[in-house]
């Protein structure tokens, strides 16, 4: 009865939505009103769910090199005039503190709406030298904005947020680390919370103020609008100039380190609350059981009675076949922005995303062939087929050049996938895969394939057994399914959903990003290493002659790599020096 009573009592979202909401956080003892306008009490339930968020962010910060820090609640209005175009952002909702006991105080004393002024001037003490760089700061706290009109959650004077902020050698650094907290927070919008966003940049005029660029997170609410969810900011050096932060770089001249700000609030509660009911009203959709997926999409075979034609005969195939002309305009683009990729990055002396120039190509062949009526024997099917051919076969011959081995090191799990009958067995035996999977499965167990399939399962089950036992303390297992009649993927899909619980609790899979996050590290040293050594002007210029020197047996090729890499370390010493 009191379950009733209280949906009752909550008002229908269609009559009055900002009212619904108001009951919604109300109703289910989220929150509560206090005496001040604007400020509200977190309810135990409230709180938790702000808790959970606290705890996932603050293990993500740390992952991160990040360190817990607390800054007094009181800015000093001198300390907020450094830096001119923050005040003026903030002045408006700016709450002020003039009296202190039963004495007028000197100076009047802000209520932090936020805290880069009170991190600039603690950095100006201690920064000396860029060996004291990179400093990341996070502080988990409260804020006071005196905003006109509040809601729970989603707007209110005072309310809980993390606030990073980090100060660095380079701008390259400060981008970078904008650009990964902003990942951060989409990360736990998508993945903890079930939050689809959309990454963008803020126009000049929605930046926040002081910032050079303000990146955020949108999520989708009920009505098509966006809720700001999470922000990240890149100050450059603005800050560090007004509050006179400096310090020795690596060749000791004063220089401006560059700065970074990011927080996220109790509003992303709001936001959960406003994107459930958006995924309620089909805006956004979860699939929560396979069966309310069709067979076709499946299986990928679509039944007699459903085959539609790929296309129509835009060009007489008498005189030219059809399909020839529509893979011609595939291919002429392609090859376009294969040729001006080639000759512009020798040009240039960069390397140019051929991807990106084959779109432009495109898009400017397309507004020609507009204005040419050559468009009119075009068929949209049959570009979208070769199109959709071509990446496929793309993705294929990528797989195919991949290294397996270093795939599965960092996957979790490996699933590998067989045939009954097929002589994979003996393929994966003679590559050493069967025994770094962590679970293997006999696909197409139906028909008259399904007694083989089982004689398959036993004889690999029988043979996994005698591979060395895994570091995570995970026992492969062997199992069989049929996607046509459905059977057996309840099991592997419980296989998958055990093997990450385990590696979960183990930290196995966590050690393993780990690891992956270093080989991609090294891997980029890798390329830039590589980059800056064929590009440097001391060996391209002779690279092609002792290439050739190499090729006719002339030049020993240990001999012929010494010598470039002699000339390498000799510009780049020279270099150093500044010579």
């Amino acid at each position: 009865m009191a379950k009733d009573k209280k949906v009752e009592q909550i008002t229908d979202m269609e009559q009055d939505f900002a009212q619904w909401f108001t009951d919604v956080c109300t109703k289910a003892e989220l929150v509560d009103y206090s005496g001040v306008k604007g400020l509200f009490i977190l309810r135990p339930y409230g709180y938790a769910i702000w808790e959970n968020i606290q705890k996932e962010l603050d293990r993500m910060f740390k992952e991160g090199g990040h360190e817990n820090v607390s800054m007094p609640m009181l800015i000093p209005e001198s300390l907020l005039q450094k830096e001119k175009d923050h005040v003026e952002g903030f002045a408006p909702e700016c709450a002020w503190v003039t009296v202190g006991g039963s004495e007028e105080l000197p100076e009047r004393l802000c209520i932090r709406p936020t805290s880069e002024t009170l991190f600039c001037d603690h950095w100006s003490h201690i920064v000396h030298s860029w060996r004291d760089l990179p400093l990341k700061y996070n502080q988990w706290c409260s804020v006071l904005r005196w905003e006109k009109t509040t809601r729970p959650f989603l707007r209110g004077r005072e309310f809980l947020w993390q606030e990073g902020h980090t100060l660095h050698e380079t701008e390259a650094e400060a981008r970078e680390e904008t650009l990964h907290q902003l990942e951060v927070y989409a990360d736990m919008c998508e993945n903890y919370l079930a939050m689809p966003v959309i990454r963008g940049n803020k126009t000049e005029k929605e930046k926040f103020a002081g910032a050079v660029n303000t990146y955020t997170i949108e999520c989708m609410m009920h009505d098509h609008k966006a809720l700001q969810s999470g922000t990240s900011h890149y100050f450059g050096t603005g800050f560090a100039e007004q509050f006179n932060i400096t310090f020795t770089d690596r060749e000791n001249k004063q220089r401006y380190p560059h700065q970074t700000s990011w927080g996220m609030s109790t509003r992303i509660i709001g936001g959960i609350i406003m994107t459930k009911l958006a995924t309620k009203r089909g805006y956004t959709s979860y699939i929560e059981n396979t069966d309310t997926i069709s067979r076709e999409l499946l299986t990928g075979i679509i039944p007699k009675g459903k085959r539609g034609s790929i296309g129509e005969e835009t060009i007489a195939s008498i005189t030219l076949e059809p399909l020839a002309w529509h893979l011609a305009l595939i291919m002429i683009p392609t090859g376009l922005a294969h040729i001006i990729t080639i000759y512009g990055s020798k040009a240039l002396g960069i390397e140019l995303p051929e991807f990106s120039i084959a779109f432009f190509v495109s898009l400017i062949l397309y507004y020609v062939f507009q204005a040419t009526k050559v468009n009119d024997s075009v068929d949209p099917k049959v570009i979208n087929g070769f199109g959709n051919l071509i990446s496929d076969y793309v993705v294929v011959f990528s797989l195919a050049m991949v290294q397996v081995d270093v795939i599965i090191k960092y996957a979790a799990p490996f699933l590998l996938l067989m045939l009954a009958g097929a002589g994979d067995e003996l393929q994966g035996i003679k590559k050493g895969i069967m025994e770094m999977a962590d679970a293997l499965v006999i696909t197409k167990a139906d028909g008259d394939n399904v007694t083989m399939s089982q004689m398959a399962a036993r004889e690999y089950a029988n043979a996994m057994r005698l591979f060395p036992a895994q570091d995570s303390g995970w026992e492969p297992e062997v199992l069989t399914c049929s996607s046509v009649e459905q059977r057996g993927l309840d099991a592997v899909w419980d296989v998958i959903v055990r093997h990450h619980e385990l590696m979960c609790q183990t930290g196995y899979f966590q050690a393993k990003r780990m690891e992956q996050n270093i080989a991609w590290m090294n891997e980029i040293i890798d390329y830039y290493l590589k980059y800056d050594f064929l590009h440097a002007p001391a060996v391209s210029e002779v690279l092609d002659f002792t290439q050739h020197q190499v090729e006719s047996g002339k030049l020993p090729a240990i001999t012929a790599a010494k010598r470039l890499l002699e000339r390498f370390r000799g510009e780049s010493a020279e270099g150093a020096d500044g010579k």
